[in-house]
């Protein structure tokens, strides 16, 4: 409902937790306004526990434990780590 009127920010909680890959898929590409949020200075949060395919998504990672923020990081800084951490454990 939050998608059919201009927003700020559209808080979205396990919205993909219950659909099969292919309509998760689907509902991401939908979701993937990165420009027009930077158009219309708009922000779309997503709290999931389901990380699949998020790479092309997300523009930042916030990771929440024991109720206090734990990490706040941008995406490319995620995807760079986690390479270095494959190609280090393949040494």
């Amino acid at each position: 409902m939050g998608l059919l009127k201009p927003f700020k920010v559209l808080l979205l909680y396990e919205i993909t937790v219950y659909l099969d890959v292919l309509a998760r898929a689907d509902l991401l590409t939908f979701l993937r306004l990165r420009e027009e949020c930077e158009k219309w200075g708009a922000m779309i949060t997503d709290a999931t526990q389901i990380f699949d395919d998020l790479e092309n998504w997300l523009t930042h990672t916030v990771y929440v434990a024991h109720a206090m923020l734990q990490l706040a990081i941008p995406m490319k800084k995620v995807i760079e780590t986690s390479k270095l951490i494959l190609l280090d454990s393949y040494s």
